[in-house]
């Protein structure tokens, strides 16, 4: 359930500071605990300098909306100057150029590469789940959204490289993270063999992009697609064609975001029903009234409410961007807030979705909290941001989500193999600690519980 409606708290003029000489080996603990123990607003020092740590919604409008707040440059070491790296003007002039893509009849478009590729993978799983043996769901889920954003957005087929290209991403988002991580004080231990394979990977992930920038002009993708329109588009600055570089930096930043948050929800939710039979039972049962023995379609998404409650629930208490970190530009006020000019900020969706001030039991999978007619403060749940850099992709990534869990769930009950741990791990997204190894159990029509 949400939290007290209304509750007023007042905002302090001045961070509490802490003192964090110790290193935090888990940074969900160290985010847990500052924001419990600490307050809304929280001074530390760390390795890049004073860091503020902000967790209440007034505090989070500002950073998502203020010009005083630009994004840092850490990814930049993946994405380049690409749509989740880039500010200020260039950022603008990107978002400008690609949105359409991401508008509501253009979903409408991808939807036959959902439901193309999801059903081949669960023809598939049907000898996995009749032989007994145990699948990677996370990699699974992984691997189809990968296949559907390359094949929907640049019309490419990558079959042979899709494998090589999942390894990479998984090493240098795996990295990001753990250099991410140093802002909680994490320490951070690179061996020349871990920087020999993080190289390694952006080398392999720049090989296939050229790849698919190679074949868009050689004319082997679909016209209508993104890649061909970024390829005829000219530079608004030069007039001249996007440079090979800003080809790469787009087409690598909207991969990676196109697929990694849409797996990671659904990764998490199936591990969340799983550990929660009731509302995994209340999926089922509602799956099962509006669709019978069929699978679903684009037209079904409004008539399954659960399933989106389902997913808003999973991305409460797992959201696959759980931090975000920003730069003052300039000193400034933020609410009664003094921030010195040039520090980090801090903002996390994952504590800000534990706050017990506006989330009840915020520790419990409760779908039910996101019924129709339940209200939360602007800003307090934040699993694609916000402001003027909310996510591009929001409505892509919940009817993506909503199709696949759907699909899924109708024909399967995902049952998490017996003696693994499922916990988070701190990649730059919020992945799952050695995936969700799990057996696939078939479903029958009118099987769940009412």
């Amino acid at each position: 359930m949400l939290a007290r409606e209304g509750k007023r708290i007042d905002l302090p003029g001045k961070a509490v500071f802490i003192e964090t000489s110790k290193e935090s080996a888990n940074p969900f603990e160290f985010l847990r605990d500052v924001t419990r123990s600490q307050g809304d607003a929280v001074q530390y020092s760390s390795p890049f300098g004073k860091i503020y740590l902000l967790n209440h919604p007034d505090y989070i409008r500002q950073v998502f909306q203020s010009p005083q707040f630009h994004r840092t440059s850490m990814v930049t070491i993946v994405l380049g100057e690409g749509l989740l790296a880039s500010d200020g003007a260039g950022w603008k002039t990107q978002r400008k150029r690609v949105a359409p893509f991401f508008n509501r009849a253009s979903i409408a478009k991808i939807e036959p590469a959902i439901r193309t590729s999801t059903r081949t993978m669960l023809e598939r799983w049907e000898s996995i789940a009749d032989s007994g043996d145990e699948l990677d769901v996370a990699a699974e889920m992984t691997e189809l959204t990968l296949t559907i954003i390359v094949d929907a957005l640049f019309g490419v087929d990558l079959s042979r490289q899709l494998h090589p290209l999942g390894e990479a991403l998984d090493v240098l988002l795996n990295d990001l993270g753990a250099m991410g991580c140093t802002q909680f004080n994490t320490p951070l231990v690179f061996s020349s063999a871990d920087r020999s394979r993080f190289h390694q990977a952006l080398t392999t992930l720049n090989r296939i992009v050229a790849d698919i920038i190679d074949k868009g002009r050689r004319g082997n993708s679909d016209p209508d697609n993104l890649l061909s329109f970024l390829l005829e588009t000219e530079d608004e600055d030069t007039g001249l064609p996007l440079t090979d570089v800003q080809l790469r930096d787009e087409i690598v930043t909207l991969m990676i975001a196109g697929h990694e948050t849409t797996s990671l929800i659904i990764s998490w939710a199936f591990s969340l029903l799983a550990a929660n039979p009731i509302c995994e039972g209340r999926l089922h049962h509602e799956l099962d009234q509006i669709l019978g023995e069929r699978l679903p379609d684009i037209d079904d998404l409004n008539n399954l409410p659960y399933t989106l409650m389902t997913l808003q629930e999973s991305m409460r208490l797992y959201p696959p961007v759980w931090f975000i970190a920003r730069k003052t530009l300039y000193a400034g006020r933020v609410g009664n807030l003094q921030l010195p000019e040039n520090v980090l900020v801090m903002v996390s969706p994952y504590a800000m979705h534990r706050h017990r001030d506006y989330w009840q039991n915020p520790e419990d999978f409760d779908p039910s909290r996101f019924a129709v007619g339940n209200h939360m403060p602007k800003y307090s749940y934040i699993p694609f941001g916000g402001g003027h850099h909310l996510c591009l992709g929001m409505n892509l990534a919940l009817v993506e989500g909503q199709l696949i869990l759907a699909s899924i769930a109708k024909r399967f009950s995902v049952r998490p193999s017996a003696g693994r741990v499922i916990e988070p791990a701190p990649a730059i997204t919020l992945r799952q600690r050695d995936g969700l190894f799990a057996t696939l159990e078939r479903r029958r029509p009118g099987s769940a519980a009412a």
